[in-house]
């Protein structure tokens, strides 16, 4: 059995508003109003259908637009106007708290706290300038990137928590998640690198690379590497390129922590050399080497430290000193060049019969056929001296014996 259900107009006799069909529709139809106040069931949206909306200059959309759950359906050439930033699904799109037309908001509480004046602000993520009142022209993107500033400028952050706890710093730069995250006041730093700059209080400063100049509080720094380094000073005697900027250029300096090679040739030493010594090379390495003047060089003996393996570099001085506590099996002389001499003297210790090879790599030649070899003094405090020169090939040697 079936009936037609029709409603009219309380109190007015014979006027029908419509009717509702008189059987069951098929699954996912609709009742469809027609325009005689009959009824039907039909298909109202399916999948793959496309709302076109358009929208009049000046019209003014406010409340909330609901629409029925399609799949795949989309919405086409669409502008949607409201007077506040819009929500979908907890994710905040719009201009800001303050409706900047130069502004942009994407993300729960991006640009929430924006006023008068804060304008031409960029924020996308979470919380992202949340805190901004009145500053102007920030670019922040990532969570909860820069969102304590209050009334700073300038700034860009780019990753998770960047520039976080800046209050009113101009015109930095943090790229990396945490960068420049501790600094509340500062301004004109640039941190590139997950947590450069992390610590710094300071301004001015530039950091590039994982954990660059991480423990530094000051300003006017510049930090170049990639590693933890522990401490402040190791932020500084460990990063590849470490400097202080100044505004006079006489005041600045740069400091190279490694190796430097020009033009893959050649390397300059990695330690310096002794008062009046000049860089110079013999032909593949480059090494501090006394300065050849009218005045004679003077040069104070350097101790050598004892071992088995005994090493004297002549870079450091050409006249040295050891005290022998065991028996030098091998001898190392490097910074060696054509024409250089030195002297070496030789302390027996409290035991005595102490022996030392000499080098063979240049080959050592002792004067009156010691058949490069030397015979030591055995008495307990001994002193010997040995002296040699080089000529390019060989090292020859004399010696003086037990000058106590």
């Amino acid at each position: 059995m079936s009936y037609n259900i029709n409603y009219n107009i309380k109190g007015v006799s014979g006027q029908t508003l419509y009717s509702l069909p008189s059987s069951s529709g098929s699954t996912n139809q609709s009742i469809i109003l027609n325009s005689d106040g009959t009824s039907t069931w039909g298909t109202f949206l399916s999948a793959n259908t496309s709302l076109n909306f358009v929208s009049k200059t000046g019209d003014t959309m406010t409340g909330t637009l609901l629409l029925p759950y399609l799949t795949a359906t989309t919405i086409s050439a669409t502008t949607l106007k409201s007077v506040n930033d819009a929500t979908i699904n907890t994710l905040t799109i719009g201009q800001g708290n303050n409706g900047s037309d130069d502004s942009t908001a994407l993300g729960s509480s991006s640009l929430s706290s924006s006023i008068g004046g804060a304008v031409g602000n960029t924020a996308v993520g979470v919380w992202s300038l949340r805190s901004l009142t009145t500053g102007a022209y920030n670019t922040s993107i990532g969570s909860f990137s820069s969102s304590s500033i209050v009334n700073g400028g300038g700034n860009v952050s780019v990753g998770s928590d960047s520039l976080l706890k800046l209050v009113s710093g101009n015109e930095n730069v943090a790229i990396g998640n945490n960068a420049l995250y501790n600094n509340i006041t500062g301004s004109s730093n640039v941190a590139v690198g997950r947590y450069s700059l992390y610590t710094t209080s300071g301004s001015s400063n530039v950091s590039i690379g994982y954990k660059s100049g991480y423990y530094s509080t000051g300003s006017s720094e510049l930090f170049i590497h990639n590693q933890d380094n522990g401490t402040y000073n190791n932020d500084k005697t460990n990063s590849i390129i470490y400097g202080v900027m100044a505004s006079a250029p006489a005041s600045q300096s740069l400091y190279l922590n490694a190796t430097v090679y020009v033009n893959n040739k050649y390397s300059l030493p990695t330690t310096s050399g002794a008062s009046g010594y000049i860089l110079t090379s013999n032909g593949s390495t480059t090494y501090w080497a006394s300065a050849t003047t009218s005045t004679p060089s003077i040069q104070a003996f350097s101790g050598l430290t004892f071992g088995t393996t005994l090493n004297w570099n002549l870079t450091n001085s050409t006249n040295a000193t050891v005290t022998l506590t065991g028996n030098v099996t091998t001898f190392n002389i490097t910074g060696l060049q054509n024409g250089i001499s030195g002297v070496l003297k030789i302390v027996q210790d409290g035991v005595g019969g102490r022996t030392l090879a000499l080098p063979l790599s240049p080959v050592s030649e002792v004067a009156n056929g010691g058949n490069s070899s030397v015979i030591l003094t055995t008495t307990a405090g001994a002193v010997d001296i040995l002296s040699f020169v080089y000529d390019g090939t060989k090292l020859y040697w004399n010696a003086g014996y037990n000058y106590n």
